[in-house]
């Protein structure tokens, strides 16, 4: 099904995490060349967390964000990873 719709360079996969004084998050799209060489996004999910109330180290919040981008990154590599040709990971 992929193949007849999306061209064979396979697609981006974008993956953004975040972290501020009051929350962290991340967020995941992906990215292909459909095969009439129009481009198409779309969103795979959105993590947003808010912080307690009490106080939080910032660097705390800097190590939540990199495992979130690791328990976000694996599940999509393990059943979608053929579909990208690059990945890429920003916080």
């Amino acid at each position: 099904v992929f193949s007849a719709v999306f061209d064979q360079e396979g697609g981006k996969l974008h993956i953004l995490c975040d972290a501020q004084e009051f929350g962290y998050g991340s967020f995941a799209h992906a990215c292909f060349c459909m095969t009439n060489g129009e481009l198409c996004s779309s969103m795979l999910f959105v993590k947003p967390r808010m912080v307690r109330v009490k106080v939080v180290f910032f660097h705390l919040l800097e190590l939540v964000v990199a495992a979130l981008v690791i328990c976000a990154y694996e599940p999509l590599a393990t059943k979608l990873g053929s579909l990208f040709r690059q990945v890429n990971i920003s916080g």
